[in-house]
């Protein structure tokens, strides 16, 4: 049977042990989770770089780009440089693995490729004669679309690139005389923006 005493020395205890449950109960506001563990970075490319391109047909020509990870696997790019005539334009290129070091790539640029005044051209013709025309190319629009691989063994990398430019209207290029040789026309093709592209880059990197 309950007695005064009992009830007394029960009392006593839980006085004890509620400061104690209060503690284990409360959250700890300087309790944070643990992050997850990363098992490796998504890309090894850094965030953004500075591009030097060369070569054929390039999109920007032999020029300038800066190129920014938007995603893991693609970076958006922007650029200028001096081809048969200025050149300025955007892009994005998209890697297939870029997880490793060595990763193929397709992309696509939009360019815009200044225009060339006349320009005399010369070519040798039949009996010893030589066949001359001029030529002039106006301001165009092109979209390249392009593949290639890309290394990166450090902080710089480099780029190899084959694709093909294709004029977005009607021909920017001109002949004075239009009666002119199918070599003089070969030529001013080639010449003219547009076509095949074979191209080298290098990248710096700027920010990780």
């Amino acid at each position: 049977m309950l007695t005064t005493r009992h009830l007394l020395a029960g009392l006593v205890l839980s006085a004890a042990f509620l400061p104690a449950l209060a503690q284990t109960t409360t959250p700890n506001p300087e309790y944070a989770p643990t992050a997850p563990v990363q098992t490796g970075p998504a890309t090894v490319y850094p965030t953004m770089s500075l591009g030097l391109n060369s070569g054929w047909g390039a999109p920007y020509g032999w020029g300038l780009d800066l190129s920014y990870f938007v995603l893991p696997n693609l970076d958006v790019t922007g650029g200028a440089g001096i081809g048969v005539g200025t050149k300025i334009g955007i892009g994005a290129r998209y890697y297939l693995a870029p997880a490793k070091r060595v990763s193929p790539f397709l992309g696509a640029n939009l360019v815009r490729s200044g225009s060339v005044p006349e320009t005399r051209v010369s070519l040798p013709g039949n009996n010893g004669t030589m066949e001359e025309n001029m030529y002039r190319i106006d301001a165009s629009a092109l979209m390249h679309l392009r593949a290639g691989l890309r290394w990166q063994p450090g902080s710089v990398g480099i780029l190899g690139t084959m694709g093909y430019g294709v004029v977005l209207g009607s021909d920017p290029t001109h002949l004075k005389y239009p009666n002119a040789s199918q070599e003089m026309k070969d030529v001013v093709d080639i010449v003219g923006p547009g076509g095949i592209e074979i191209s080298l880059g290098l990248t710096f990197r700027l920010m990780r």
